[in-house]
């Protein structure tokens, strides 16, 4: 498996955006993370649809897991039952503490959705807004991880080269 310099550029600058959206965690990161999270999905899809080959393996292995891993964490329904237990959670308490943040316990404030709005600056609410960011930023490196391999296998299986 080979990688091209955009492609070890593109991961470097991915990691320094969502580093520097979690050192600055606010209201507007986290809908704008979701936004672009979702928008991701949307392209997946279309993605799936007018590609073939490598591509579209690429493209539905990012849909999937990128997609389960957001709904089991973000899930109105799951955020607060899947979404506090998977590793993506510890992953992001862990870098929350290491970053200074107020880091919520999971007994006292259950759920993102029911608590987000009371996530103001100052709060101690505010961390749920680094949630939201951390799980968009978990997802979309899961479902390109697991594109980058679906591709590549693919790719191999057919003999079809990937750039």
């Amino acid at each position: 498996m080979q990688f091209s310099v955009a492609k070890l550029l593109g991961s470097t600058a991915f990691v320094a955006i969502g580093l520097a959206a979690l050192a600055s965690a606010s209201h507007l990161l986290a809908s704008a993370f979701l936004s672009m999270t979702i928008l991701a999905l949307c392209a997946a899809v279309m993605g799936a649809i007018v590609t073939s080959g490598a591509a579209r393996a690429f493209w539905l292995a990012f849909l999937l897991f990128a997609g389960v891993h957001l709904l089991l964490t973000l899930g109105p329904w799951l955020d607060d039952v899947t979404g506090e237990i998977l590793l993506s959670r510890l992953a992001i308490d862990a870098l929350g503490r290491a970053m200074g943040q107020d880091v919520a316990d999971h007994q006292r404030m259950p759920g993102v959705w029911l608590n987000l709005p009371y996530a103001t600056a100052g709060s101690s609410y505010g961390f749920l807004n680094f949630v939201v960011i951390g799980q968009c930023w978990f997802s979309l490196a899961l479902g390109c991880v697991a594109g980058e391999l679906a591709g590549f296998f693919a790719g191999r299986a057919s003999g079809e080269r990937r750039r």
